[in-house]
């Protein structure tokens, strides 16, 4: 974040020089007692905005506004709807950030620091455009470093956007002026993997790795993009309204074609779910086996991936997929396109725990042997070993009794659907961008911990289990 996202140092910045010389500026030739009450009042103010005590410092302007000039209370105007705005933007209140930063702004229309700090809240807030148009007007005023910085935030912005050319231009412009610039270079490489543009992101991998060492995800990406640049030469794209699909066609035949309705059909049903439907094509990479084992590099037991580096669906298809009987291969995608969502919808938000993204793409699968999956739970029940959130500690896959936690985590998700909490909780998983954490979205929309709504889950697989013995009598 800018520096204008720090909290209230007096005179260390523009604002708050702007500030003393305005208190100094209120009487033009104050008498001793003036002064002393002007320094007593900028004490007293300065006091209250390091304690963020909004109201009372407001109180403390009134007092002045009504003795003194507009333009002499500007810069005091100005500084009081900046801080306040900053304190709104920390606790997730954006349309009052920018309320409060726009009301800063009207009180000194030039502030680079102000200036900032609204674009910096306008992206937060989604606002992308208007990010990028403000970005730009204070741009040329900024040193070489904040230049840089700044550069990489209106690429970010477009990249939000999904206009990922547009902000790949924008780096490569940057690198022109600063072609060794390390976090320009790794922006680069992860939004040209996102494109798809496996060469470039392998080539600025190359660069950053000759100025600095590799960070363990850079050095996967930059793996998993010169694996991609081999492999593309040996498929074909496809593509259809709403994906962009690459496929070994030879191996595939006119299989192709219904592989483009499912996913379609796949688009379709999972967005009604979210009410979410993305307008960027989704990329899906459906492989031979041992070109998904060389990029994707997991266990033989995976048949998919959302990767959270490419924001690709990759599918082993020989895995999934036998020509005859297409259930399996369906559920895979339905599976991994709806982690596709979920990430899409909470820009892959940290704080979405494994067990509700697993159950979620779990319980959307078409196909699911529900009849397994009922025996299952009520062996586990009658064994004590039902699962609590303890037991989803790292990716599922890496667990030896993995199929059964996929199970138990669809069961979690079914249980919130019957009781009507499922669809208000997918719906609003948006807000997670707004500096959310999924424990208090969960607590919002079920009125449970994840402590509570899995001792919950539990009782409804012993009633499950009562009413079935109950109709074996």
């Amino acid at each position: 974040m800018i520096s204008a996202g720090k909290k209230i140092q007096p005179c260390r910045n523009l604002l708050q020089v702007s500030l003393l010389l305005a208190f100094t500026l209120l009487t033009p030739a104050p008498l001793p007692a003036e002064q002393n009450n002007l320094s007593k009042a900028q004490s007293s103010y300065l006091l209250l905005m390091e304690k963020e005590e909004f109201e009372l410092a407001s109180r403390l302007i009134s007092e002045l506004r009504a003795v003194h000039s507009a333009d002499s209370m500007a810069p005091i105007l100005a500084h009081y709807h900046f801080h306040l705005g900053l304190s709104k933007r920390r606790s997730g209140n954006y349309k009052e950030a920018l309320r409060s930063l726009e009301e800063a702004l009207r009180s000194d229309p030039q502030n680079q620091e102000i200036l900032l700090a609204l674009a910096d809240t306008y992206l937060e807030n989604h606002q992308y455009h208007d990010a990028i148009q403000v970005f730009h007007l204070v741009l040329s005023r900024l040193s070489e470093e904040r230049r840089r910085i700044i550069i990489r935030r209106i690429a970010l912005a477009w990249s939000r956007l999904g206009e990922y050319p547009i902000a790949i231009n924008e780096l490569r412009a940057s690198l022109l002026q600063w072609p060794e610039d390390p976090e320009t270079l790794a922006e680069l490489a992860r939004l040209s993997v996102k494109s798809r543009s496996y060469a470039e992101a392998a080539e600025s991998l190359e660069k950053l790795s000759k100025i600095q060492k590799l960070s363990p995800l850079q050095t996967e990406t930059y793996r998993q993009a010169k694996e991609s640049v081999r492999l593309r030469s040996s498929y074909d794209e496809n593509y259809s309204a709403n994906f962009h699909v690459w496929i070994q066609d030879q191996k595939v035949g006119h299989h192709r074609h219904e592989i483009l309705r499912y996913l379609e059909t796949v688009y379709s049903d999972v967005g009604s779910v979210f009410s979410f439907y993305p307008r960027q094509l989704t990329r899906v990479s459906l492989l031979s086996t041992t070109d998904f084992q060389g990029l994707a590099q997991l266990p033989e037991k995976v048949i998919g991936v959302s990767s959270g580096i490419s924001h690709e669906i990759q599918i082993p298809l020989a895995r999934v997929h036998n020509l005859e009987d297409p259930r399996q291969l369906k559920n895979t995608l339905y599976h991994e396109y709806t982690h596709q969502v979920i990430r899409l919808l909470t820009a892959n938000h940290p704080s979405v725990p494994g067990w509700f993204h697993e159950g979620v793409a779990s319980h959307l699968e078409p196909y699911r042997n529900t009849r397994h999956e009922r025996s299952l739970l009520l062996k586990l029940l009658a064994s004590g070993e039902l699962a609590d959130k303890s037991s989803f500690q790292g990716p599922l896959y890496k667990h030896s009794n993995s199929s059964d936690l996929y199970i138990q985590a669809g069961s979690v998700i079914a249980f919130l659907e019957e009781r009507e909490l499922l669809i208000p909780l997918l719906q609003n998983l948006q807000n997670l961008r707004n500096n959310r954490d999924f424990k208090v979205l969960l607590i919002e929309f079920t009125g449970w911990t994840i402590t509570e709504l899995f001792d919950k889950w539990k009782g409804w697989i012993s009633e499950k289990s009562r009413s079935s013995l109950a109709r074996g009598r």
